[in-house]
């Protein structure tokens, strides 16, 4: 929209629902209901729209926040722009859908729950920030989330949790920075973050007894031939949690895995020639003997994938990989 508030949209012959996002950073408003059904035939003409609305003077009401105020990190006064503060509900019968709104550079946001929608158990309100510097905040179920923010309010401070599960990632004894790391439990997405300087990912959860896994997802771009690590999966188990806990932080290690399989994915040839590598397929693997998922990989620029799999300790390990092709230029 412009500085009047005023838009246009042309759209294809189909059918719609239309919803009109809060300025980003805004505090004073929410984003709006979704708006339909809207019908578009194959001229392009709109032929219908909701009750008391016009195709070519289609107002659009923002809506007044259910919680607003500002996002700050764990202690003191720093305040997180650029943050996203997100709920995650039912608005159909088995249907999900997700709000999200920006935190401004003063921090400041403002967030509304849709008319019509009731938070319960399986209400989920999540906050992250782009710059990886604080572990995910997330809120299961309607009680937690208004015990955090209330049933509404304005001038609220939102924080980001400290972590209490810290996870280095090491390649041969060393920490490793930047790498992704991924988190969860059964029943818990827990969250994703990159390492730091000191190859440590810093999570949040709740729950710091139930064992959970943590996975490094590692990208290679140009070539997988030169992959010193590769993605990597470990489950810390309850056991290890009660032994690695210290003043409510549990502390663990990933030690990321060498490649063992090195290998290249290529279309279909003709005439006996080899076909062009394939640069944006997927690979998945899984242990025959359990059907369980392992490990994945994806193709770099060159089409090659490197990939670690464990063997059986008294006996060979079965493994069956699954190709998911990609179009040859990435799309």
């Amino acid at each position: 929209s412009d500085q009047n508030g005023r838009w246009n949209i042309s759209l294809p012959q189909g059918t719609y629902k239309i919803k009109a996002r809060a300025p980003w950073g805004s505090i004073d408003y929410g984003s709006s209901q979704l708006i339909g059904t809207i019908t578009v035939d194959s001229q392009t003409a709109v032929t219908a729209v909701p009750i008391g609305k016009v195709a070519l003077d289609f107002t659009i009401a923002l809506r007044t926040p259910t919680w607003s105020g500002v996002i700050k990190a764990p202690t003191g006064d720093t305040v997180i722009s650029n943050a996203q503060i997100c709920l995650n509900y039912m608005y159909t019968q088995n249907a999900w859908r997700q709000d999200c709104a920006g935190s401004n550079q003063s921090g400041q946001f403002a967030l509304s729950v849709p008319d019509g929608v009731t938070l319960d158990e399986n209400t989920e309100l999540f906050m992250y920030e782009y710059e990886n510097k604080y572990p995910q905040l997330r809120l299961k179920g309607k009680s937690a989330i208004e015990a955090a923010l209330g049933v509404s309010g304005t001038g609220l401070t939102v924080r980001f949790p400290s972590s209490n599960l810290r996870i280095t990632a090491t390649f041969g004894g060393n920490p490793v920075s930047d790498v992704q790391l991924y988190a969860n439990r059964s029943g818990e997405w827990i969250g994703g973050i990159r390492t730091n300087s000191s190859g440590i990912a810093g999570f949040y959860s709740a729950n710091i007894s139930s064992g959970f896994t943590v996975r490094a997802d590692v990208w290679n771009e140009a070539t997988a031939l030169n992959s010193a690590y590769v993605s990597t999966v470990k489950t810390f188990t309850s056991s290890d949690m009660t032994s690695g806990t210290s003043n409510s932080i549990f502390s663990g290690s990933l030690a990321l895995n060498a490649p063992n399989i090195l290998g290249i994915v290529r279309e279909p040839g003709t005439n006996g020639n080899l076909g062009v590598v394939n640069n944006s397929s997927y690979i998945n693997v899984y242990e025959v003997s359990t059907g369980e998922w392992v490990t994945w990989a994806r193709t770099a620029a060159d089409g090659t994938f490197a990939l670690f799999l464990k063997g059986g300790c008294c006996t060979s390990r079965e493994y069956t990989l699954v190709l998911e092709p990609g179009s040859k230029d990435g799309v």
